[in-house]
């Protein structure tokens, strides 16, 4: 399998996390998800003064989970466009993407549930065995 074919499933990989993550993100806040609805609530209700603006803990969890579902859509985006890059800088943005999905997918191990983790362990593998078929190549 050519490096790019590898690299490209790696970012369909993460847009599938990406389009998961927002039916999470976005969809949290219903009650009827099994989420208990006196936590949404007191997320939704409490306001807080955090670093000089008025927020409230649910604002904060889906802003968070909207930059989450950026992140993973920019390396599926840095994943396609250098997919098809023929030159030395490429293995050294591979290997930045590689380490940023591997620390995302720890983070996931430590903080979320297995479908959510499993994607980025498959997108990383997919990564690091296109960095290595390039190397194959160049040589």
């Amino acid at each position: 399998m050519k490096p790019k074919l590898i690299l490209r499933i790696a970012a369909i990989v993460l847009i599938l996390h990406a389009i998961g993550h927002s039916m999470g993100a976005f969809t949290w806040q219903k009650p009827d998800s099994g989420i208990p609805v006196e936590v949404v609530q007191t997320m939704q209700e409490v306001h807080f003064d955090f670093m000089g603006k008025e927020n409230t803990m649910a604002a904060m969890f889906t802003g968070n989970g909207t930059a989450g579902i950026i992140l993973l859509l920019l390396m599926s985006v840095i994943l396609w466009v250098v997919s098809g890059w023929n030159n030395k800088f490429v293995t050294k943005i591979l290997w930045i993407v590689f380490c940023a999905i591997l620390v995302l997918a720890i983070a996931e191990v430590i903080y979320f549930f297995p479908m959510a983790y499993m994607l980025c362990f498959v997108a990383a593998g997919l990564v690091l065995w296109g960095i290595f078929k390039m190397k194959k190549i160049k040589e």
